[in-house]
């Protein structure tokens, strides 16, 4: 008979890579800070992440947690207008967890813009 932690051990092993690599792929970038929105409706839990955002950094990760349907548009808006990169969202049984880059987006093309334009020159 199989020692149960040989048996473990040689799975772990064999299904290693595998798992290694489906990891890469669905990589979830994890967050600097995070902010607990869930069970507040409306805007509000764009306008606490907004709050949260200008204390921050650029290039620092904040994950927001909601509950509101809501927040999934409300947060792309957001980040669009204000110059934060949406990095990613995801549901799981209800809760929506978004992970921003905060002053990523208008920030980086502006600089892409003025690189472009003195290269023309």
């Amino acid at each position: 008979m199989i020692c149960p932690v040989r048996y473990v051990r040689r799975l772990y092993h064999a299904i290693g890579p595998i798992a290694q690599e489906a990891a890469r792929r669905h990589h979830v970038p994890m967050a600097d800070r995070q902010l607990d929105a869930r069970y507040l409706k409306g805007p509000m839990p764009v306008l606490r992440a907004a709050r949260e955002l200008r204390s921050l950094a650029p290039g620092t990760r904040l994950r927001v947690l909601a509950t509101d349907p809501r927040a999934v548009v409300d947060f792309r808006d957001f980040c669009r207008d204000a110059g934060h990169a949406l990095i990613s969202w995801s549901e799981v049984k209800g809760v929506f967890s978004f992970t921003i880059r905060a002053g990523g987006a208008k920030q980086e093309a502006a600089a892409k813009e003025a690189a472009r334009h003195d290269t023309a020159r």
